[in-house]
Order: structure tokens, then sequence, then C-alpha cells
């Protein structure tokens, strides 16, 4: 039954049941305080839970009427929040009530509160200057508590306050009470108060410890990835060779490590360096995706005394079932490079959720953000060309110098960070006390925890993430054109699509692999599959990208080098690439990507192959030609033999001839010496 006494309090009734306040910990208190404090406690729980008489209670606990009353007051007394102290205001020496005014007293206590009360402009005025919430004027950031107390007074003296008043009254004219009043609203308001601190002190509030933490029951593994890049902080040389033979190396400002890492386990199962200068693109993104999907295999190392210890390396290298593995959610930040159609389009036909969470929040992948820290402060902050975490970092001084006169190469971050990474999952994690990412994804899956795989169709595909086209088919049989495509300042086509002149006009769709547009697939319209179609001419001879494709055109175009009939365009733009290197850094950039590309396809070893069957060619030419000449050289003698002797039987016959003229003439003239004259 409700005491008439409650109901001087405006409270709802579920205050008045003491099981629906908040505990208090006692354990920290003197031994006489906490009897104080039991005392107390059983005797409002008597008072608002029986119907036993204030008399009894009094006689039962010890504590008097009036005392009960009081300490009932404060139980009830409502908080700056709008909830009531309850058991909190039992406790001794706690303050609970504001400090009334003393009007007639020397104690100024209350007073600023008073003031505050009586004009609430000045309390407004106080909030926005603090926090500089009013966009309506330009103030100062973050303002010292100094100025804020110059601009309370002058407002005082606006609002018509006596100088005979609160605060005038005062020495400091109620500085202090002010700073006090400052703190209060800092703590009160942390929201305000870490954005007034800067955008990461912002960040880090909204998302740090505000809610409960969502990585406690992910254990299975790939049931989320988190996805991100990171700047290097060293700066890399590449070695460049100039047209006449000279070594010339040069620096390439910091590259990006792109990476996706298991929640659960901590493994890292898949990255990507990018060349790029001020940020990646989508289409190295999906390069990330693409070896993360793909079992990783050990890299040649040239680095003497690198190399990989036993039972390092990547989940899909060294656990069989993690082959192909598909990720049921990734997390990525709002980069554009994430936010692309194309990107989008990719994961959902995998079947993969996107989660790109608040913007300008880090700490939503904190452990890729870990794992970055962890990678910084172990590997390239120790290497001679590091740049330092900050610009007064010590470490940072003479990077380029140290990274040109120690040849620290693309390659051998490569093969560093290779090692580092296949190192790191195979090392004990706090986070997994004390497992390895790789024993945690092993446990786990013989404890029968699924992990989904690509479709058994598209492991052989080496083009996981096509570019999609469809384009009419080309050609006019009246003039002699056979059936083409055209894509990319090249004609595409194959030995079936060129007898098929019924083509024509029809429309292919288009696969394409932007890594590799050497050879395109083509569908047809009914999704059947039709052929293979090659790059006609020059853009045959050599695997090559989009992206290569269309920096070569973009130069020859603007008419900055130019490639001969017989010249293959990759190689020429390389060289072009290699002259201009020397002093432009995106073209170091440029003849990295393609020093890498021509690795990654094994174009050196094709290279090689064609340079021997070319060689075989230029041989069997040879002989051929040696025969020739020796058959020719052969032919002449024999003619010119035949020549001679058709001479000599001329001449010989002239000579006959010519005796017997010369007989025929004596004869002549015998006959004539003995004719008789009439």
């Amino acid at each position: 039954m409700k005491r008439k006494y409650l109901d001087r309090f405006q409270l709802e009734d579920y205050h008045f049941d003491p099981t629906n306040w908040e505990n208090v910990y006692i354990g920290n208190l003197p031994n006489d305080k906490k009897e104080q404090f039991i005392r107390r406690q059983e005797a409002i729980e008597l008072f608002l839970l029986s119907d036993m008489s204030i008399k009894n209670i009094t006689t039962t606990t010890g504590i008097s009427r009036s005392e009960i009353y009081r300490l009932l007051t404060r139980c009830l007394s409502l908080k700056d929040d709008g909830t009531i102290y309850g058991f909190a205001g039992l406790l001794a020496y706690s303050r609970v009530k504001s400090y009334e005014v003393d009007e007639y007293g020397d104690n100024y206590s209350g007073s600023f509160n008073k003031l505050l009360t009586d004009y609430p402009e000045l309390k407004t005025l106080l909030f926005t200057e603090y926090f500089s919430t009013d966009k309506n004027f330009v103030r100062e950031k973050k303002q010292s508590v100094k100025n804020i107390h110059r601009k309370f007074i002058s407002h005082c003296r606006e609002l018509g306050i006596s100088e005979d008043s609160y605060p005038f009254t005062t020495t400091s004219k109620a500085f202090k009470s002010i700073e006090r009043y400052l703190n209060g609203l800092l703590k009160s308001n942390s929201s305000l108060g870490a954005k007034m601190n800067g955008p990461d002190a912002f960040m880090l509030h909204k998302s740090v410890n505000n809610t409960t933490n969502a990585y406690t029951d992910l254990i299975r593994p790939y049931e989320r990835v988190e996805f991100d890049g990171h700047q290097i902080d060293a700066i890399f040389s590449i070695i460049i060779y100039t047209p006449h033979g000279d070594k010339v190396i040069v620096n390439l400002n910091r590259l990006w490590l792109l990476c996706v890492i298991d929640v659960s386990s901590r493994a890292v199962i898949g990255y990507h360096i990018s060349f790029s200068n001020k940020n990646y693109s989508t289409a190295e993104v999906l390069k990330c995706f693409k070896k993360a999907l793909l079992p990783w295999k050990p890299k040649k190392l040239s680095i003497p005394g690198l190399q990989y210890n036993e039972g390092d390396g990547f989940p899909s290298f060294i656990l069989e079932n993690t082959q192909y593995a598909l990720w049921d959610e990734i997390c990525m930040d709002n980069a554009k490079a994430h936010l692309s159609h194309k990107m989008i389009n990719h994961l959902t036909e995998l079947r993969c959720a996107i989660n790109y969470g608040p913007v300008a929040t880090p700490t939503g992948r904190s452990i890729v953000e870990r794992f970055f820290l962890t990678l910084e402060h172990n590997g390239f902050h120790r290497i001679p060309s590091t740049t330092g975490s900050n610009v007064r970092d010590p470490k940072r001084d003479k990077a380029e110098e140290r990274s040109i006169i120690y040849e620290i190469t693309v390659d051998q971050l490569e093969e560093v960070m290779d090692v580092v990474i296949a190192n790191y999952n195979n090392t004990s994690h706090s986070a997994n006390l004390g497992l390895t990412p790789l024993n945690i994804i092993k446990q786990r899956l013989e404890r029968g925890m699924h992990i989904r795989k690509l479709p058994q169709h598209m492991q052989s595909n080496l083009n996981l993430f096509p570019s999609k086209k469809t384009t009419k088919v080309k050609g006019d049989i009246s003039n002699g054109r056979t059936p083409y495509i055209f894509f990319e300042y090249s004609r595409y086509t194959s030995i079936k699509l060129i007898n098929d002149s019924s083509m024509i006009g029809e429309k292919l769709t288009l696969f394409i692999d932007e890594e590799n547009i050497q050879t395109i697939q083509a569908y047809n319209e009914d999704g059947t599959y039709y052929d293979t179609l090659t790059a006609s001419g020059k853009w045959s001879r050599m695997p090559h990208s989009l992206i290569m494709r269309k920096l070569i055109m973009k130069h020859r175009n603007i008419e900055e080098f130019n490639y001969l009939d017989h010249q293959d365009p990759i190689a020429a733009y390389q060289e072009f690439l290699k002259t201009k290197s020397i002093s432009d850094k995106q073209a170091r950039r440029k003849l990295q990507e393609i020093e890498r590309y021509k690795k990654e396809h094994n174009i050196k070893v094709q290279l090689e192959k064609q340079s021997i069957e070319n060689q075989k060619v230029i041989n069997s030419q040879e002989v051929l030609q040696s025969k020739i000449i020796q058959q020719r050289q052969l032919s002449k003698i024999t003619d010119e033999a035949q020549i001679k002797l058709e001479n000599n039987v001329i001449d010989t016959t002239q000579i006959k001839i010519s005796e017997r003229h010369k007989k025929i003439i004596e004869e002549s003239k015998v006959k004539k010496g003995n004719s008789i004259t009439y």
C-alpha cells in the first residue's frame, strides 16, 4: 500500500519500488560507513515495501523519523538526466541537491546557478561559445575560458545587471564558476566535446565502445572479412636501363597496400600492391579480391637470406579446404573505388553482402587497421628508406637518398611483403588466445564449420570479374570484308567467325578480361558459347591489359611516340617509358606496372620462346638461302661452261668457214688464170 507521504513526490509508481533502483557497491567504504549505509537501506526498503509504522522502523533501524524522511527525499530527487538517485542518495557526503543561494551571507555558493536561472541568455551564451554550435556566426574554435569569460561579463552588462550585484561583486567576476560550469558541460556533452577537438576525436567517439562489440560472436572462418588500403610509409626505387645501356636509379613515391583479412581468425587471405599515386582504382581492388579467392603460391625469392619459415603461408596454400573460399560479408569504407557499380555488381554475383559502415569510421574495420599498424611498426618503419609515421619522425630523414643508395627496389618490396604476411599468418596472436590465425581456421574447420566456395565452373576460370559488352558483328562479303567485331582500337575475329558470314549483323555478348584483352570470349544472344576471338595485327602478339592499350594509344594519338609496323606495341611503349621515366614519376609507375604484368603473365618466358622460334626460322631461312646461293653458283658455272663450249664451237665453225672461203678464192684465182680470152 502506497504511503500518503509519497504523494508530494510527482513521480510514477515505478520509482517508489526500490527493487527497480540501481545497486550501489559499498565494498570500498570503511566499516562504519558500510554499517551506516546498510541501516539506511533497510529503513528505506521497510518504508516503501512494508506496512510497518514509522515508529517501528525507527526502533528497528535506529534511524530517526526526520532522518528517514530526509534520506527518502534524497533517494527520490531527480538527476539532470531525469532519473532518480535511488540508493546513491544514501551514501554519506554524496551531493544530491544544488547549493541554495544565501542572499544575505558572504557565501556565494549557488549564486552562479541562480544567475543562469534568472538569465537563460547567459546559459545559452556559454553553451554556444564553448561548443561553437551557432553556424550563423564565425567563431573561434575551442575558445579559451578567459575569452569566454570576457564575453560573459560583457553580456551581463548588456542585460542590465548592476555593478553591485553578482557576478561583479566577486574578485574574479565568476571566472572560477564559469570554468567549473564549462568543465561540467564538456563531461555531460561528450559528443560535442569530441567534435570540438577535431574530426579524428569525433570519429573515434562515434565508433569506439559505444555499442556492443560486433565481432564477439563471429567464430566461423570467412563469415566476415575486412578490406582496406594503406599507403606504405617508405620510399622505393626502380632501376632503369636507358636505350644506350646506362643504369639509372630513380625514386618511386609511396605505394598502396590493399589487404583482405578474415575477422574470426585475423588471417590475411589476400593482398595486392598498387603503384597508384593519389589513390587506387576499382580495377586494383578487384585484383586484390581475385588474389584472395585463388590459391596462393610462394614466390621465387632472390634476396639472400630471405626465406619462408616452416608452416608459413596463406590459408589457401596451407589448408586445402580453404582453396577458392568465399566470404559471406565484406566490410569496406566509403572510398570512391569501393562504391562503383562495377564493384557492387561483381560482389553481388558472388552472393556477398557489402557493409560500408558509417562515413569516416575506420575503427569499424579495426582488425585490418590494427594489422596495418603492426606491419608498419614491425616492417616498413625498420627499413632505411622509411618516411616514418609523421612529418616530424626522425626516421624519415634522407629517405629518398637511402632508397637510391641501398637500391631498395619494388621487386624486393614484393618479396619481403609476401614473406612477412605469410609469417604473420603463422604467428600466435593475443586476440586468438595465443593461437596462430592458420591454427584457428584449421581447428574450426575440423569442428565442422562450413565455408562457401567458388562454383566449380569458376575455379578454372581466371577471369573472375569480367566486363560485359554487347556488340554487333561487322563485315561485308560483297566487298570481301570477312566478319569481325571492333573493340578498343582493334579488330577481333576467329577462324570460325571468318567463315561464318551469317553472323554479320548479329549481336555477340563479350566477356572481357581487362587484365588480358589479347583474346575475348564471345557468347550468342541465347547465352551459348560462340568462340574465342583474337585481336588482329600487332595486338595479337603478346598479352596486354585494357589500361595498357589505352595508355599506348593515348601517347600515340598525341604523337609522343610511335611504333613501327614490325614492332610489338608493348615493347615499344616500354622503351618509351624507360626514357621518359628518368624525369617523370608517373612514367616510373607505369613502367613498373608493365614490368610486374610481364612477370605475372610470363611474358618474358614467352618472349624467350618466341625468340628461340624466331631464331630457328632465321636459321632455317639462312640455310635455305645458302643452298639457293650455292645452287645459283653451280648454275652459273654450268652456264658459263656451256657458253664457253658454244663459243668454241662457233669459233671452230667460223675457222672452218674462213678456211673454206680461202680455198674457194684460191680456186677461183687459178681458174681465172687459165681461162681463154676471146
